[in-house]
């Protein structure tokens, strides 16, 4: 779940439910000052090549509510299992990540099971028990989505390739927030920290290079991390897409290296 990979599993959801397979990729963030984050339009690509002090400050402050950095920085793995629906269909999820690259995901659709994987060396999905590539621009978008996941940012907090930009203050839900930029390595996201520290909505370039919005709640504790489990996606009109509830999550649990091998034809 990015639940976060969240981002990630919205990503693969639209891959697989959209068409089997076929996705239209995100396209490649532009550069330029940011814009009102209330803006549909909005780019979330920015100038700045360094980090200004609100926004460590308020990252820092995230990583707090999350559990801390010798919590955040201990994880390794990440086993979830997520019930999406979207459009009215149901969808079991179960998702295994390696930091900082590598993903696997199983998704229980009624049209059947598909596995997807990513790693540096590979990218397929398996259907009906055939491995078929996953395009280089879809594969490139599942590597964006999981190198902005908040767990995966916050490794990185004092790494010089993550820029963190506070831009100003925000409510929403009827919360104040500080709206923070993030250049992850390149990959931009826009982040609204809520005064608790926790974050409360993420957004990004996402499907077809629109606009989305993923807004986050019901925090729970998974093992010392605490981690939301509420998830609603919102399109670049504001309208939800997707909802996604996570219903278990499982901190540093050994994943066999098989599960990132193609099957054998």
């Amino acid at each position: 779940m990015t639940v976060r990979p969240v981002v990630y599993l919205c990503v693969l959801i639209f891959f697989v439910v959209d068409s089997l397979p076929g996705q239209q990729a995100p396209a490649a963030p532009q550069v330029s000052p940011p814009k009102n984050s209330s803006s549909s339009t909005l780019i979330v690509g920015f100038g700045p090549t360094v980090s200004n002090a609100e926004g460590k400050q308020a990252a820092e402050k995230l990583l707090q509510a999350m559990g801390g950095a010798a919590k955040v920085n201990s994880v390794k793995t990440l086993h979830q299992t997520v019930a999406a629906v979207q459009d009215g269909r149901h969808i079991e999820i179960e998702q295994s990540i390696v930091y900082p690259d590598k993903q696997a995901q199983t998704m229980r659709m009624p049209q059947g099971k598909v596995l997807l994987v990513v790693t540096p060396n590979d990218a397929f999905t398996v259907v009906g028990g055939q491995a078929q590539e996953l395009p280089p621009d879809q594969r490139a978008s599942l590597d964006a989505a999981l190198k902005h996941d908040p767990i995966n940012v916050l490794q990185h907090l004092n790494d010089p390739d993550y820029v963190f930009v506070a831009s100003g203050k925000e409510i929403v839900d009827g919360a104040q927030a500080t709206v923070v930029d993030i250049e992850a390595v390149g990959i931009p996201t826009r982040w609204w920290i809520g005064g608790d520290g926790r974050l409360l909505r993420e957004r990004y370039d996402g499907e077809g290079g629109k606009m989305e919005t993923m807004v986050y709640s019901t925090w729970k504790g998974f093992d010392g991390l605490q981690y939301p489990t509420k998830y609603e996606l919102l399109n670049e009109a504001g309208q939800p897409r997707m909802t996604m509830t996570l219903t278990g999550m499982r901190i540093n649990p050994a994943i066999s290296p098989s599960l990132f091998q193609r099957p054998s034809q």
